[in-house]
């Protein structure tokens, strides 16, 4: 292993309705990724054509239709070339100067690592991490009485880690299968996790790697769009890692409560 560059990372972004993020995205990866073994595979799932220029190497994926996140990412994930893949947001921007380090937390090929996440105020961004998702632990998050694991600000190890920034061996991401394509957006990333758990991995956020995320770009027009896709999604994971039993009553408790 030691032959590999820890900096020889596939950059896989996802395009949808969010061209001027991805601008300022690809610009500030420049600056971080010059002198890097690095490609940036960005997946368009506008339906116009993308046109995007970048001093790094820089492949665009016409899908042409919006398919999804997670089905976006591994079509990105087919086309990886370098050991590590690290997926980010195209709304992510001002990367810390070590960001593409976070491989070497990657190295046994069984681990998957995520930086810091922080709103462009630089408050932590809520749900950028995550304990066990469970029936309880989502009631407990909407009496607000659940953990809050993404104001860590020393290395540790959530259940889970966001998509907008993600990091494991490609080799890794490959073999767990990317991510599960029947989550449309949401928990999908949650979803990679548990398999990684169930494989024997690890899950790891270290705070000295940080970015800023401007989140909700792709999706600020249609938020009835966004709410429909956050509970199929939510439900999803609930059956296929909880039971059905735990899905039928989030369903009841949704419809007793709305904004369960």
């Amino acid at each position: 292993m030691s032959h590999i560059h820890v900096n020889s990372v596939s950059i896989i972004i996802v395009n949808y309705h969010s061209t001027e993020a991805l601008r300022r995205c690809v610009a500030d990866l420049t600056r971080i990724a010059h002198t890097a073994d690095t490609e940036v595979i960005v997946v368009n799932n506008d339906v116009a054509p993308l046109s995007l220029t970048a001093q790094i190497p820089l492949r665009i994926i016409e899908i042409n239709r919006n398919i999804g996140f997670g089905a976006a990412c591994n079509h990105g994930l087919t086309h990886a070339t370098k050991h590590y893949t690290l997926f980010l947001n195209p709304d992510t921007h001002s990367f810390s100067a070590n960001l593409l380090s976070l491989t070497t937390l990657c190295s046994d090929n069984a681990t998957l690592a995520a930086p810091a996440i922080y709103n462009i105020d630089g408050t932590p961004q809520a749900w950028s991490c995550g304990n066990t998702i469970t029936l309880p632990s989502i009631i407990a998050n909407n009496i607000h009485i659940s953990p809050k694991p993404w104001h860590s600000t020393t290395q540790h190890m959530p259940r889970w880690i966001s998509g907008a920034a993600l990091c494991g061996s490609t080799a890794f991401l490959r073999q767990l299968g990317g991510f599960d394509e029947e989550f449309f957006l949401y928990f999908e990333d949650a979803d990679l996790c548990e398999r990684v758990h169930a494989s024997g991995g690890r899950i790891i956020r270290d705070p000295s790697y940080t970015l800023l995320h401007s989140s909700g770009v792709s999706t600020a027009g249609n938020r009835a769009f966004q709410k429909t896709c956050y509970y199929t999604s939510q439900d999803l994971f609930i059956r296929k890692h909880r039971g059905s039993l735990q899905a039928r009553i989030l369903r009841i408790l949704r419809v007793l409560h709305p904004h369960t």
